[in-house]
């Protein structure tokens, strides 16, 4: 057999999972009181159950008294001298009865007597006691009980709600902004310098552009003790206004007097045109048109001038096709590919044309090369003796054709 509420799907209640074949009646037990049951039959065997039966008239169980009490009880905020009190209500099919309401006690902190109050409304979860002699902000105790036709519940635990604050009443003092870039500034301010009868929450800061108006004026909020903030994304140049106001659950208090704030002025918003380069021996001499910066810009008071490097940490192969009198110009460039960061082998390619010019450049170069080797080692002198060749070296004179090629006695090593 199932059964289930006629406001629900279908589920098993307290019922024996097989009923004699014999047995034609069946109690149903563990329903809920004051709630419309429907119930249907179902034929097992060893192979399976069969289709439900048709549903049986709607029944309902009788009243009882109730036993689910109102779920997260608490409240406050509301207006000056109220006391809030809310909670979730009784779901219908656990009111168990007809004439369901609600009895709300509360009483403030430490006292002795409860006020009671009675809602007669099952969809009742908010209530508010309005009384000139609840002073703002105050705790009181509170619980909530439910009732019908059959009695009444039990209570819920007790809990503890605050009355409404009260506005702050006095505003901050000692206002002072200043401005930190083109599109921030920073705001200061010191708590109120009488004491408020509201409690302080927080601090709201109100600002805007001179040319836009008060009521559209963007806020922000700070939290708890914090008496300074930064307003970020303005426009650069512009005339500010703000006020500070101090705010609790209840509202914000009144406004602090005004302060005016001038974000700075953007850096030249133009670069400088027809630049023109020229060559000099070692040097590069740069010429350009002077930038006049704008009205709301600052003031142009000098030029940074770069150039861009080569990145070779990516480059493993470096091919000379112009050799240079000097071999340690022709080093240090190969030099450049080994930078810190090189992971792969590089190769170093010489193109020299046979019978030219640049076979005599580079005898020389080598004689130069050799002399360095022979006479000056990791720069100590040495005299006498003929040191071995770096491999650097030695794979740069493999290059040179066999009569390209000579020792230190050599007489072409000095011509």
């Amino acid at each position: 057999m199932q059964c289930g509420p006629v406001s629900q799907t279908s589920a098993r209640c307290g019922l024996p999972e097989l009923i004699d074949v014999k047995t034609f009646t069946a109690t149903v037990v563990g329903l809920n009181p004051w709630v419309e049951y429907e119930f249907r039959t179902i034929a097992a065997n060893m192979i399976g159950i069969g289709e439900p039966s048709r549903p049986s008239e709607k029944r309902r169980t009788e009243e009882a008294l109730p036993e689910v009490t109102p779920a997260n009880v608490s409240g406050g905020g509301g207006s000056k001298s109220e006391l809030v009190i809310t909670w979730e209500m009784v779901p219908e099919e656990l009111q168990n009865g007809r004439g369901f309401g609600c009895v709300v006690a509360f009483r403030p902190h430490g006292k002795m007597i409860w006020m009671l109050t009675v809602l007669a409304s099952a969809d009742a979860s908010r209530y508010v006691f309005t009384n000139e002699s609840v002073r703002p902000f105050s705790p009181f105790e509170v619980k909530v009980d439910v009732f019908n036709n059959k009695g009444e519940g039990p209570f819920s635990p007790t809990t503890l709600v605050y009355s409404a604050e009260e506005e702050p009443t006095k505003p901050p003092a000692s206002i002072f902004a200043r401005s930190l870039s083109v599109t921030d500034i920073e705001v200061f301010w010191a708590s109120p310098l009488e004491k408020n009868r509201g409690r302080i929450e927080g601090y709201e800061v109100k600002y805007w552009r001179h040319d836009d108006k008060e009521e559209n004026a963007r806020k922000i909020r700070t939290v708890g003790n914090q008496t300074s903030t930064k307003i970020t994304n303005l426009k650069g140049s512009a005339l500010y206004h703000l006020a500070v106001k101090a705010y609790n659950s209840a509202g914000t208090g009144p406004s602090s007097a005004m302060v005016n704030v001038t974000t700075r002025k953007p850096s030249p918003s133009q670069p400088p045109g027809n630049i023109i380069w020229n060559s000099s021996d070692s040097k590069i001499i740069l010429n350009w048109d002077q930038v006049k910066a704008l009205d709301n810009e600052l003031e142009v008071k000098g030029y940074k001038v770069g150039g861009v490097g080569m990145n070779l940490k990516a480059a493993d192969t470096v091919i000379f096709f112009d050799s240079d009198f000097n071999p340690q110009n022709d080093f240090e460039a190969a030099a450049r590919a080994h930078q810190i960061g090189q992971n792969k082998a590089v190769k170093v390619i010489r193109l020299i044309g046979r019978d030219t010019v640049e076979e005599i450049v580079y005898r020389k170069a080598a004689s130069k090369l050799q002399l360095t080797n022979t006479i000056i080692e990791r720069g100590h002198f040495t005299l006498g003796a003929q040191k071995p060749l770096a491999d650097t070296d030695l794979q740069t004179l493999q290059l040179l054709p066999n009569e390209a090629r000579f020792t230190p006695t050599s007489p072409r090593a000095f011509s």
